[in-house]
């Protein structure tokens, strides 16, 4: 079982890997060479390595061509949706604490975590679908960005236009 959780895993290390280095050099080299500069990079670096992190193992999947190799396997496909799931969940888990330890100082307070934590589950609920859609990892980032953006969209002229809220 390790094994296979090991094998869902390595897929993710790149994503995760540029998150942290990012945030890293967010915390070191930025703010001595572009003053003000610090967190608005990492922060980028980590919303787009997010949605990366979400499509990875399903996109390398399609782009191996092994997708109907594991799905043939003896085993039921929700166990092997659940492991792929939990395992993308832990890793998005993961980097996202980090994020928090490393940054909680700029963006992301009190005020800001409710938003933050919508958009990381609405991207861990839709990031594998819009790829087994897309069939590609591009593909799935490319869907899964585009839905979200409609989504926050939508809801700002649900709530702004309509019904006069304040644009936050």
């Amino acid at each position: 079982m390790l094994t296979r959780a090991l094998k869902e895993a390595r897929p993710l290390a790149a994503p995760a890997s540029l998150i942290v280095f990012a945030t890293g050099l967010s915390l070191t080299w930025m703010p001595a060479t572009f003053p003000g500069w610090s967190i608005g990079p990492a922060v980028a670096v980590f919303h787009l390595g997010a949605v990366f992190l979400v499509a990875e193992p399903f996109g390398a999947e399609f782009q191996h061509r092994t997708l109907p190799l594991l799905l043939s396997q003896p085993e039921s496909r929700t166990r092997l949706w659940l492991r792929k799931w939990v395992v993308i969940g832990l890793a998005l888990a993961a980097v996202t604490c980090l994020q928090y330890a490393a940054l909680g100082f700029g963006p992301f307070t009190i005020s800001t975590f409710g938003r933050e934590l919508t958009f990381l589950l609405a991207l861990l609920c839709s990031g594998t679908l819009w790829t087994l859609i897309a069939g590609s990892t591009i593909g799935g980032v490319a869907f899964t960005l585009a839905a979200l953006v409609m989504l926050e969209k939508t809801a700002h002229l649900v709530l702004v236009d309509l019904f006069r809220a304040s644009g936050d």
